[in-house]
Parts: structure tokens; sequence; C-alpha cells
């Protein structure tokens, strides 16, 4: 096998590392009878030569020998091969562009490099596309595992569905293998689409599994969900009441090799989600549906909501760990619903309450109803324990690499700015190595964070020094920023973290929001006037010190026009001037234009507005950026309030914002996401009280 490998010239291709030279060793790795070997050269396929789901040169050359190695039987775990062979033909361009997910995408393509990214993945596509024959010949093979991994491999040719989905469909009477059965399901749907529909449909009715039937709702919403009965989701919960009764005893871990790998960290990751689980395939059936369900959010919330009363604590923990592509992803009525969460963080179940804290620390605001069951876990829990997944949370979490972390549900309470966090914040302050993300939970607090001002101050002193960035530091900096005036206490240790580093970009803001009472900096702010990186801050800082524009504006007006890369910075002070930047709007107008990058362009619109109170400029071009850049929305709904009735214009998009049900960054998987949407929402309803008064 591989007779042709060494004369493959390896070194004159590359992966996500560089040279791809160590990539033979990696297939021949894939053969090993070693289980362990085997698992190392699989986590390095996925790590270097399909790094992050990227299509190398080296990625296209390694497919025929992908292909002769899923082709011949006495090879050993073909079925993860079989998948790796999915994911790396997985991408269909084509597909993609069609579905209009992203209305920039053409545009994304225009440049060299990624077009040859985009070709790549074509030819990647391609291949694996043509081994048609080869993976319908798979589906009769005597491993379940390898008949899996035919389904995913099928699954990337859907330009072959007219005979895949007969083959597949022609396979389910005899396909025995349990799971098997669904992710069969699921391929005919993700293949088939709305032509499988009614096969799903009948399916769905008259299978004898409970598990099945609901794998085939699940794909029947998916595809044509016109065709689900009347009370979808009573009819799930029975299924998955039954599902559980039918189900065997609780399956064991595979009986493979621990790797030092990321592949093998997931495998054991998950067989330890599944641990003690009689029915560990609904997580894949609860997910599945609830994504399914889309925009009927009042659907999805009664079917969650229910599965979070449910006996079975399975169910709870795939309930709330389905909870956070709902939040995500769409606005609605949650109280109810985050209070079952919060009554989940109690559960005897380690799995469980770590699923739930996980979730409710990236509700913000939306936590509140959790907040009492948030400060009861806290008051019996440790004030350490172990970081990890699946382990019940602390005050913080401590690893055995690594700095400590604020355990989730002590940030979730502090996020909520309820005073209760605030002992045990102060605790976690004054540890000799506080949390490296306490500047996070002392920002929730808001200004009852001005409570611990005395131990931020001896912090800043004592701390140990880094080489380089100072994150701790910068992170108190931060906090005390947010504290304006209450922080002046802590202006000669800020201004000592300026003697340390000039560029202490958190320092030089805190100063200036402390204000006048920060005025012993001010012979540092100026020398840094001269500095080319921090100097736009330190105009700003200050102006808001001394309130004398004279000082300022040569400075920031010649960032606007003359010095690249400053030109937001400039910007943003000049709005925090207001009337006294208005020197500076013929400078600011000049960066409206369409070719200016879109978040010069909203900050310049914000200036202009605030310094001149030119809302006839100002607001075409931030209403221009409504829709260009959904990620300034927020900064664009706060200045049309700001304009009152001279926004008229902005009531449409206002009012259509408030009236969707996604969430405007639902793409984003970041932890701030719920809370900005939440934020756009009260800006809206503000504005829109301010345009037009009694409608907010």
């Amino acid at each position: 096998m591989f007779k042709e490998l060494d004369e493959v010239d390896w070194a004159s291709m590359s992966h996500a590392y560089g040279p791809a030279t160590e990539v033979p060793d990696l297939l021949r790795g894939l053969l090993s009878a070693d289980a362990a070997e085997r698992e190392i050269a699989l986590d390095g396929m996925y790590g270097a030569v399909h790094h992050q789901g990227d299509v190398y040169d080296s990625t296209l050359a390694t497919l025929p020998f992908l292909l002769e190695a899923v082709a011949d039987p006495g090879v050993p775990d073909r079925g993860r091969i079989l998948a790796l062979l999915a994911s790396i033909g997985g991408v269909d361009v084509e597909g993609d562009l069609d579905e209009g997910d992203d209305e920039d995408a053409e545009a994304d393509y225009e440049d060299d490099e990624d077009a040859e990214w985009d070709q790549n993945y074509r030819m990647a596509h391609e291949a694996v596309a043509r081994s048609t024959p080869l993976f319908l010949s798979l589906l009769d093979d005597p491993d379940a595992a390898v008949r899996n991994g035919a389904f995913r491999a099928l699954t990337a040719c859907r330009e072959h569905a007219d005979e895949i989905v007969p083959a597949l469909q022609r396979h389910f009477p005899a396909e025995d293998d349990p799971q098997n059965r669904l992710d069969l399901i699921d391929a005919i749907g993700a293949v088939g689409k709305q032509k499988a529909g009614a096969w799903l449909a009948a399916v769905a009715v008259q299978h004898t599994d409970p598990a099945v039937r609901l794998a085939a709702f699940v794909q029947v919403a998916r595809v044509a969900p016109e065709a689900l009965p009347d009370g979808i989701v009573p009819t799930a919960l029975g299924l998955m009441d039954e599902a559980v009764a039918t189900a065997g005893p609780p399956r064991g871990p595979q009986d493979l090799p621990s790797t030092p790998t990321l592949v093998g960290s997931l495998r054991e990751m998950r067989e330890n989600a599944d641990a003690g689980r009689r029915a560990p395939e609904l997580q894949q059936l609860i997910r599945g549906l609830d994504r399914a369900l889309g925009d009927r959010v009042a659907d999805r919330i009664e079917f969650l909501s229910a599965l979070l009363l449910s006996p079975d604590w399975g169910r709870r923990v795939d309930a709330v760990w389905a909870t956070s592509g709902l939040f995500r992803g769409w606005r609605g009525p949650y109280d109810d619903l985050v209070r079952l969460l919060g009554r989940q963080l109690a559960d005897p179940e380690p799995r469980l309450s770590y699923a739930a804290a996980s979730i409710i620390k990236d509700l913000f605001g939306l936590a509140a109803p959790a907040a009492d069951d948030l400060a009861e876990y806290l008051a019996q829990a440790p004030r350490e324990s172990g970081g990890g997944f699946g382990r019940r949370s602390g005050w913080i979490s401590v690893y055995s690499q690594g700095p400590s972390t604020l355990g989730a549900p002590l940030l979730a309470l502090a996020r909520l700015g309820d005073p209760r966090a605030l002992p045990m914040l102060r605790w976690a302050l004054e540890r000799p190595e506080p949390p490296r993300d306490i500047d996070a939970g002392l920002d929730g607090m808001g200004e009852r964070a001005a409570e611990l001002i005395t131990p931020i101050i001896r912090r800043l002193r004592d701390l140990s020094r880094p080489d380089g960035y100072d994150a701790h530091r910068s992170g108190l900096a931060r906090v005390l920023g947010t504290l304006g005036p209450l922080a002046a206490p802590a202006v000669p240790e800020l201004m000592d973290m300026l003697r340390r580093d000039p560029g202490a970009d958190p320092a030089i803001r805190a100063l200036g929001r402390i204000g006048p009472e920060a005025a012993p900096a001010v012979p540092m702010l100026r020398e840094l006037l001269a500095n080319e990186r921090p100097q736009t801050k330190a105009a700003q800082a200050l102006w808001e010190i001394e309130g004398d524009p004279d000082q300022v504006l040569p400075t920031l007006r010649r960032c606007l026009t003359e010095v690249d890369g400053q030109e937001r910075n400039a910007a943003v002070a000049l709005a925090a001037m207001g009337v006294d930047g208005a020197p500076a709007a013929d400078s600011l107008r000049g960066l409206l234009d369409d070719g200016t990058q879109q978040w010069i362009r909203l900050d310049a619109a914000v200036a202009l507005w605030r310094t001149t109170g030119d809302a006839e400029t100002a607001l075409p071009v931030l209403l221009g950026l409504w829709n260009e850049n959904a990620y300034a929305r927020s900064h664009i709904a706060r200045t049309a309030g700001e304009m009152g009735a001279a926004a008229q214009a902005a009531l449409p998009v206002l009012r259509r914002e408030l009236a969707t049900a996604r969430r405007h960054n639902h793409d984003i998987n970041g932890g701030h996401s719920i809370h900005d949407d939440e934020l756009l929402l009260r800006e809206c309803t503000t504005a829109l009280a301010r345009i037009a008064p009694g409608e907010g």
C-alpha cells in the first residue's frame, strides 16, 4: 500500500505549520497496527494537514492515499479516515454561495490568495465526490464504524443525490446498529433535502424504534417543516420517554488507549459525557430538533423547558447545552427558561451543574431570574475547585497548568452587578495571584466595584511584574476607568503604570475618566502628545482633565488626516469633546466618503454630530452603515437617539430591528454576543422614544 507515497515532493508543499515533510509519516501512521499510533497520526492530519478545516496543497496530495486506505478491508479504523475525507471534501463552495449566508462572499474571493483557497476547496470536494461509488460500496461493510463513515462521506457528495439517497434508503432496513440508524437518517436528510421529506415523514410515523422516529422528525423539521404534525413538542417528548424506557444498560468507553492528542481528548470527553447514561443518543436528537425548529422560539422554549423538568438528568443536561443555540441565535421571553437553568446548579450530577453555570455566565442581564440560585450555590461552594469540563465550579477554578479563572457561577453573579458577589471577588482579588479574568468580574459590578478601590490599588502596587504585557494591571486599570471620579485615589498607581509603559492605554483612559482630580498626571500626558502610539488617547485624557481644547486640537486634527491608523481614535476623542471639537469638522467630513473603512466612517459621523449637531450630514452615513456593518448598530442607534426629532429617517430601521426575532450577531460565537444584542435592543428602544415620543 502507498507505493507511490515517497515519489511525491512533499517538501515543496505546505500545511498549517510549514513544509509538509512529515505527511508521509502521518499517512503511514494511519495504517499502524498500534491504536495509539493511529490516533496520533489522525490528530496530526486534523491538526496540520486539515487545520481548522483548511485545504492546503498537501491536503489535496493526501486524498489518493486516504481513498486507497478506506478501500482496503485490512486497514483498521477506516471509519475515522472516512470521517476525515468527509471533512476535507465537505466544502460545497457553489452551494455555500447560493445559500446567501454571506452577501460579501463573492467579493471575498477576488484577491489571489482567496482564489487559491477557493480552488483548493473545489478540487478537494470534486476529488471526494468522484469517489461516490467507493463510498456506496461501503454501505454493506461488516464494520459498523465503516458504514457510519460512509454515511458521512456521502454527505459531501450532494451533487450525486439522485444516486445516493435511494441507495441510503435501500440500506436503511438492513442497518442494525442503533447509532448508525440515526446517522443514516441524518445523511438522508442532508443529501436529499426537500426531496426526501415524504420518505422521512413516513419513517417518523411508522418506524418501531422511538429514537429513529425522533431522528426522522428532526430531519422533517429541517427539510419539510410543513409536514410536521401539530403538537410536535409533546410528540417528541413522548418519543424520548419511550427511548429511555427501552434503552439497554449504559455503554462503556471504547477500548482505546489514551493519547496526548486533541482527537483523543475529544473522544474521551464524549465518553465521559455519555458515562452512566442509558440513552446518550438523545443528545444528538435534542440538539437536532431544537435547531431544526429555527424561528419557532415559543416551541423551542416549551421543548427545552419540559426537558429541564425531566427527572432524567441526562435529558436535562442535553437541554441545558441546547439552550445556548437558542439564546445566542434568537430573541425571546426567556425568564422562565433561565429560572429552570438556575435550578440545575445545585444538582448533585456535576456535569449538569457545570453545563448550567457555563450557559448562565454568558447571559449577562438575562441571567437575573437565576440570581438567587447563583448566590445560594456559591454560598455552599468551595473557594477553589479543579477546573475542567464537567466539573462542579468553586468561586475560582484552578488548573495544573496556567492561571486560575473565576468560576462560572461567580462570574455570572458579578455580571449581574449583584452585591452578593463582592466578598467573593475581594477574596479572589487578594489571592497571591488573582484569577486572570478578575477584571471581568469587577467590571460587571459597575459602580459597586468602587468598594474594592483599596485592594485594587494595593494589587497595582504589589503584583509581580511580567516581562512584556502586564495583563493583570491593564485589566484593573480598565475597571478603574469605568468608575470615573470614584477611582481618584488610584491616580498615583496609574501614573506609575505610565512611567513604566508610556503606551499603557488603559491607564491613560482611566486618568481621563477620573477627570480634574487626575491633574497631577497632566505633565506626563502632555509628553505623550509627541508619542505616535498613545497621542490620541493622551489628547482625549488631557481634555477630560483640563477641558482646554487648544491644548489638544492640533494633535487630533493632524491624526485625522496625516497619521495612518489614528483616525478612529482621533474621531472618538473629538466626539467626547462635543462642541469643543467643532474646529475639526471639515477633517471629519473628509472621512465620510464610501471609500473610507467602515469603522472610521462610523466614528467620524458620530464625531461630526456631537461636535457640530450636523444631523443632516451624519445621519445618512450612519444609516448606510446599518446593514453594511451590523456590529455598529448599537453605536448608530445611540447616536440617532441623541439626535431626537432630527433622526426621523432612522425610525424604519429601529422599528424593524425591534420587530426582528433573530439576533443581529447570531453568527458570532463569542461570550459577549448575547449581551451585545440585548444592548442593541435597549439602544433602539431608547432612540425610538426620543425620536418619536410615546412609541418607545
